[in-house]
């Protein structure tokens, strides 16, 4: 067993509900109840139902229930069906931290551990909460990587030269030999990792010698992603409503207003089981150097997010029956760092 191995497994072993802070475990507790929540929203999904139907046909030592269902099967495979309805609807990311992932992905493993072996709610928490800690990992966007590439070294695409071919697994080795105690300094060396791949936007000839004429500039731009929920005030879903991004000058010049929702928002996607959610893909990179020059005054540097909703008939209206609409306005971002909301390479969840 090497030193990570050895930390990891020394921490979760030690690890005692008594001696998680009160604070967190109020908010294990709500984590594990939105978890749950996302998993019987996703139980009607065809994936889901497939998982659970191909659960209870494996036999094993113990057994684990699959969520909704009195099925009991194999801990791993309860742990498979558990965390396919967790993860299916992707709105299990309550959790933030400065890198990516989804730590309720490790939930329905923990829940199967414990209920295969007899532990309690309590166990489940201390168990979860060392796992949250550990979440907060380096980060790294590599220039030749993506979510289809990351396994394979020679696949089209890739960058020309070996040393980038093997930097993947150089990184990964250098996680791996990492302490606890260096993590940060990691994580620094890996976000300078991901603005490296930023600047290759602005440097054609630096591209062209990586990866030759195949990779546009937009390829290395950064991006940033928010997702959208709007309720009305018994927390019923509200589907129809409006979302428009402004700098908030109110002005007659709308180029800048045009540009953003024509070139810098690249996507909004519906959600296809409840247009209560919607998902916008802003390039980060345009709205810093094309849109934002567009703006005459720098004090008005900024991004606004406009969001109104119509009522849901004609007997029902927002706030008291004051008004037949409801609008709400939201800095998101900023040339000032200190005050941006939206971050690079980060998803964003607002519930309005």
């Amino acid at each position: 067993m090497d030193s990570s191995a050895r930390y990891l497994s020394a921490y979760a072993a030690s690890l005692d509900y008594r001696d998680v802070p009160p604070d967190t475990v109020h908010e294990a507790r709500r984590r594990i109840l939105d978890s749950v929540g996302c998993a019987l929203g996703a139980f009607g999904a065809e994936p889901c139902r497939i998982a659970r139907e191909a659960a209870p046909a494996v036999e094993g030592p113990g057994a684990a229930t699959v969520l909704g269902t009195a099925r009991s099967t194999s801990p791993d495979m309860a742990a498979f069906a558990n965390t396919a309805m967790v993860r299916y609807l992707d709105c299990n990311d309550s959790f933030v931290s400065p890198g990516g992932g989804h730590p309720s992905d490790m939930l329905p493993a923990v829940l199967a551990a414990a209920e295969t072996a007899g532990g309690s709610g309590r166990a489940v928490i201390a168990d979860w909460c060392c796992r949250h800690d550990l979440e907060l990992i380096p980060f790294a966007v590599l220039a030749d990587r993506n979510h289809g590439t990351v396994i394979d070294p020679a696949a089209p695409g890739a960058a020309s030269k070996e040393a980038d071919r093997k930097q993947l697994g150089e990184l990964i080795l250098s996680a791996l030999r990492t302490d606890a105690e260096d993590y940060d300094a990691l994580a620094r060396h890996w976000y300078g990792l991901s603005e490296d791949t930023a600047r290759l936007a602005a440097d054609g000839d630096a591209r062209r010698e990586r990866f030759g004429a195949d990779r546009p500039e937009d390829y290395f731009h950064q991006y940033m992603q928010v997702v959208v929920r709007v309720v009305d005030d018994h927390g019923n879903d509200v589907a129809d409503y409006f979302i428009e991004f402004s700098d908030g000058s109110g002005g007659e010049d709308r180029r800048a207003a045009e540009f953003f929702h024509t070139e810098v928002l690249e996507s909004v996607r519906l959600n296809g089981e409840n247009p209560a959610y919607r998902c916008f893909y802003v390039d980060r990179t345009d709205l810093r150097t094309r849109y934002y020059p567009m703006i005459e005054a720098e004090a008005g540097r900024h991004l606004l997010m406009t969001i109104s909703a119509a009522p849901p008939g004609g007997n029902v209206a927002y706030f008291g029956g004051r008004t037949h609409s409801a609008e709400a306005v939201v800095s998101v971002h900023q040339t000032e760092r200190d005050k941006r909301w939206f971050r690079r390479n980060q998803t964003h969840y607002v519930e309005i």
